[in-house]
């Protein structure tokens, strides 16, 4: 190889040296920079098979530049900024499409929001002054339910229980902590959907509702489902089911293939409390979660 061609390998290996001290120095004022070359690179040994000495491989300091102007700076500056934006934003564009893939909730219409709590409003103060059934008389409040449609889903029980009636809250106490834990495992706020019970005030002593109370309260969650357009419902236990969907059939069978209320699909899983008591529950319970997930798309 020449000397003139190792010359040119080794200041192809200086040049780096410099862009480094010109990425360090770019934010000053001075109209000139003086460049500082590493001297050590001078000795950079190359395996040539023919070389004489060292000396040969050495470059004369006073072949490069020692000043370069600002505008010079600048432009090597604009040249690198623009050069990493490119290697960085397919990755950048990437990392934003798997978030999409991972999550996807519909964007809701503040006006559209505000006009459907509304009406939410209105049958929940029906419900709280309801006295169509007995009920009323043994409650602490009634429960119309609670949430929104940013995920298009309603999780549906049976009746409050003294714990919900308590607290005036759907599934509350440790059933609800449990509910809660379930659906973050698969990306879903309680705050994104609508959680209720099929009979809006707890019977005493936490018995079964009567036909005639779940046929009133009925009425109630069938306007609610209007209102709330769910894509999916939850409908958590077997007595729940066999109430809302007016079939008695073993839970397997729920649980095996969708079901249908009034056109809107139905995916049936244990209720909470049931986990709570049976823990051999809980693997299926997240296999019905996992399937739920896929058909949302969350």
């Amino acid at each position: 190889m020449m000397n003139s061609d190792k010359k040119k390998i080794l200041y192809h290996l200086l040049q780096k040296d410099i862009i480094t001290y010109l990425q360090r120095y770019k934010n000053m004022n001075s109209k000139t920079i003086p460049i500082k070359v590493n001297k050590n690179i001078f000795n950079y040994k190359i395996n040539f098979h023919k070389r004489k000495s060292i000396e040969e491989d050495k470059i004369e300091p006073t072949t490069l530049p020692k000043t370069i102007s600002q505008s010079q700076l600048n432009e090597i500056t604009a040249k690198t900024i623009v050069e990493t934006k490119q290697k960085t934003e397919p990755l950048k564009s990437k990392r934003e499409d798997d978030k999409t893939v991972k999550k996807i909730i519909p964007i809701i219409n503040n006006a559209d929001d505000k006009i459907l709590q509304t009406e939410l409003k209105k049958i929940e103060t029906e419900i709280k002054n309801c006295t169509l059934c007995s009920l009323h008389k043994s409650r602490n409040d009634a429960l119309p339910g609670l949430g929104s449609n940013i995920v298009k889903l309603v999780i549906i029980g049976d009746a409050p229980n003294r714990e919900e009636d308590k607290a005036i809250l759907p599934f509350a106490g440790e059933q609800g902590e449990l509910l809660t834990k379930m659906l973050s495992a698969i990306n879903i706020s309680r705050k994104e959907i609508f959680i209720c019970n099929i009979v809006k005030c707890r019977p005493p002593l936490n018995r079964d509702p009567h036909p005639e109370e779940i046929k009133t309260c009925s009425n109630y969650l069938d306007r609610q489902l209007a209102l709330l357009k769910p894509n999916y419902i939850l409908c958590l236990g077997r007595t729940t089911a066999m109430k809302l969907l007016k079939k008695n059939i073993p839970m397997k069978e729920f649980r095996e293939t969708l079901q249908d209320y009034k056109g809107i699909p139905v995916q049936v899983s244990y209720h909470p409390a049931a986990l709570i008591r049976n823990q051999k529950w809980k693997r299926p319970a997240w296999d019905d979660l996992k399937k739920l997930q896929s058909l949302l798309g969350v």
